[in-house]
């Protein structure tokens, strides 16, 4: 029996992007990228300033950045792996809305 592998995935940077696809490349599963409507700068993505973009969104614990896709049909997958950074110590919230889109 064949397992269908879903390998989901968040980068911000592209290292996760590079890690999820050998990952898919070995299971021989499906890609997807977890694109935000609006990409993080270099900017967004200094956790160094308080007010940057990313701090912000860590901090509300309620923030659901817009995705501008999702997997059409999530119930044909036996397996999915999950990629993504990790910001302060957990999930970017950007995570929780492709949750809330399955």
């Amino acid at each position: 029996m064949k397992n269908n592998i879903l390998v989901a995935y968040f980068s911000a940077t592209g290292t996760t992007a590079r890690v999820a696809k050998k990952i898919a490349e070995v299971v021989n599963g499906d890609l997807f990228a977890i694109i935000p409507v609006k990409s993080y700068t270099e900017a967004d993505l200094d956790w160094h300033n308080q007010a940057s973009r990313s701090s912000r969104e860590m901090q509300d614990k309620k923030s659901r950045p817009a995705i501008a896709n999702q997997v059409s049909n999530m119930v044909a997958y036996d397996q999915i792996f999950l990629g993504f950074p990790i910001w302060w110590y957990q999930a970017p919230t950007i995570i929780n809305t492709f949750f809330r889109k399955l």
